[in-house]
């Protein structure tokens, strides 16, 4: 088992030149999930059919970016 520390350290390893992207596709999701969240009538049901394909999208991001590859945003 790995110590916080060390952990800590190969997150920043993994971010080393990456953290733009990294923040701005936090930000990406936070603003596209409050803005449909400020629709009224159709926002909450819009934004529960999106949100999932939106986190799923955040996940895979990340977890190319943990293995090593090179995450892309797109089609």
């Amino acid at each position: 088992m790995l110590a916080n520390s060390e952990l800590r350290y190969a997150a920043r390893e993994r971010l080393r030149g990456n953290w733009g992207m990294a923040v701005l596709v936090v930000l990406l999701y936070v603003v596209i999930s409050s803005v449909l969240g400020y629709i009224p009538f159709l926002g909450p049901v819009v934004s529960l059919i999106i949100s999932g394909p939106l986190v799923f999208g955040v996940y895979v991001y990340y977890l190319h970016l943990v293995r090593g590859q090179r995450p892309e945003i797109g089609a």
